[in-house]
């Protein structure tokens, strides 16, 4: 796993939900460390055009950060069946801390082969 800092940060306006994603609706990562895969439901926001919510006491924040370029398994609206793994890369780490999804991070994500 790619590294750099740790790039977590506060903010009111990452809380601000927009619409789903037009392709995929959740996705599956493989984190090294963890037991289990991490799957999460993906959503649009204003401060993040694609993304997941990750609770402020999950593991997978010790594990992952700014720049990080993992493979990702998306499940498509188009398909029952995931697609292959997806080089992704975690744009950012932002903490909600108003609205509905407080207590959790933001982490906005960044499709790489082909912006699938």
């Amino acid at each position: 796993m790619k590294g750099t800092q740790s790039g977590l940060s506060e903010s009111s306006a990452a809380s601000q939900v927009s619409t789903r994603p037009k392709r995929y609706h959740s996705a599956e990562l493989v984190v090294d460390g963890l037991a289990n895969a991490y799957q999460f439901k993906i959503w649009c926001m204003d401060a993040a055009p694609m993304c997941f919510l990750v609770r402020e006491d999950s593991e997978i924040l010790q594990r992952i950060r700014e720049g990080d370029i993992l493979p990702v398994k998306y499940y498509s609206y188009e398909s029952p069946y995931p697609s292959d793994f997806i080089s992704t890369e975690i744009r950012n780490i932002t903490r909600t801390d108003q609205g509905p999804f407080r207590g959790h991070y933001m982490v906005g994500i960044r499709i790489l082969e082909g912006d699938r």
